[in-house]
């Protein structure tokens, strides 16, 4: 099921029958889906809220129709020492990603994010993880960004280099109960998308 997060509020695209959130509408009509777009960028809503539909994916494609979309990729990397590699920036603890540039796949994106923001190399992409969606306003547009991520592994021993020219203050190797601690830190979009990582004894990369 996707979710839109905006301002630590989310946004759950459910079928008719879905009713896990303090507000539930059902939205059948584009006009419809304009008004709530408006009340929800403007601050009506003070809680989650499901959409519902006999088709998630077609509301959602609604939804992402009222903004510019923004795709971007990253990497959960993990070394030899069963570490997750983390980022800080803007006080926030937070996974490597970017924009996908014009001409290059999600995962050669990924790949190249990672490196650049981090200074690690020999990353090898084991699978697909799901995707995170959020809104962020910038220049006078609200924009949906969508990050692809990716399970990642490698066998460096760089020492890691944060690229400081995008804001980066640190890029550290976290022990994995030190990982869940810093990504229920992070943005609320983060954890609730990739925080099931870090908690689970089974998940493997």
């Amino acid at each position: 099921m996707k979710a839109v997060y905006f301002n630590n509020i989310k946004v759950l695209f459910g079928d008719e029958n879905f009713e896990d959130c303090s507000s539930a509408m059902v939205i059948d009509h584009p006009e419809l889906m304009q008004t709530f777009v408006q009340q929800f960028l403007t601050g009506f809503f003070d809680g989650d809220v499901c959409l519902r539909s006999a088709n998630p994916d077609q509301l959602f494609k609604k939804f992402e129709s009222q903004f510019k979309v923004i795709h971007a990729a990253g990497g959960v990397v993990r070394n030899d020492k069963n570490e997750y590699l983390f980022i800080h920036r803007f006080d926030k603890w937070d996974l490597p990603k970017g924009k996908v540039e014009p001409g290059e796949s999600i995962e050669e994106a990924a790949i190249r994010e990672v490196c650049e923001e981090t200074g690690v190399d020999h990353l090898k992409v084991d699978g697909r993880l799901p995707d995170s969606y959020h809104i962020y306003h910038e220049k006078n547009t609200f924009i949906l960004k969508r990050t692809c991520w990716f399970s990642m592994n490698t066998h460096s021993t760089t020492v890691l280099t944060p690229q400081t020219g995008e804001q980066i203050t640190k890029a550290v190797w976290l022990s994995k109960e030190e990982s869940l601690k810093s990504i229920r830190l992070s943005y609320r979009s983060l954890f609730n998308t990739l925080g099931y990582l870090f908690e689970s004894e089974t998940y493997i990369l």
